[in-house]
């Protein structure tokens, strides 16, 4: 005839031996797991927000490698540190990039990857501080680019995009690209050329911090 849903407050309660000692049980096979080494770099990796870095672009690197793009894009505000000389563990690994992001490929049209270039080189989008989307990190920061080359100009305070480059050629407003990209480009209103795409795929459960592990894999180890 009815019935209804309350929580019960637990906290007086005696601890479950049984839960405590599974709990302590996951918790050192997950600290093995977390120190396992991944790789060993010679010297430290920079990221910038606000500045090209050889971290940002590296892992631009890795998703176009991983999604098997023509080109690739990211916001360098994925990563929250540098990546200093030497061992590299996936602790490391989950502390740079804590993200539940998913790597995507969109297909959009010249026309909107200029229009989405030219945006993301405002002052307030690599300053924006954003929050949801999955985004962990403090600003969204500048782009990071695989097999796109951009000459660059200034006017006023902000960057002035003058050239955009598709492997080596001019791009085209009409021509179609496959894109490699977080998944928070894909949706939101942060880039409304490439969410309003209709093009998507989207690689689960694989997340940033496993395409992170891949090209650090593939470079280093």
């Amino acid at each position: 005839m009815s019935k209804k849903g309350y929580a019960v407050d637990v906290s007086h309660e005696p601890p479950s031996p049984e839960t405590a000692g599974l709990l302590r049980r996951l918790e050192t096979e997950a600290v093995a797991e977390m120190h396992e080494e991944i790789a060993r770099i010679p010297s430290a990796l920079p990221v910038s927000w606000t500045e090209p870095s050889p971290f940002a672009d590296l892992l631009a690197e890795g998703l176009r490698d991983w999604c098997q793009t023509d080109l690739a894009l990211i916001n360098s505000g994925l990563l929250l540190e540098s990546l200093a000389p030497g061992p590299v563990t996936k602790e490391d690994i989950h502390r740079l990039c804590p993200h539940p992001i998913n790597p995507a490929v969109i297909e959009v049209s010249g026309a909107v990857l200029k229009e989405s270039i030219h945006a993301a080189y405002t002052q307030k989008m690599i300053h924006l501080p954003l929050k949801g989307l999955g985004f962990r990190g403090i600003k969204l920061g500048v782009l990071a680019f695989s097999g796109i080359t951009i000459e660059m100009g200034t006017a006023g305070e902000d960057a002035l995009v003058k050239k955009i480059k598709i492997q080596g050629a001019d791009i085209e407003n009409k021509k179609m690209y496959r894109v490699a990209a977080p998944d928070m480009f894909t949706f939101g209103p942060l880039y409304p050329g490439l969410s309003q795409t209709k093009q998507k795929k989207y690689f689960m459960p694989e997340m940033m911090r496993d395409v992170l592990q891949f090209i650090l894999e593939k470079k280093y180890s």
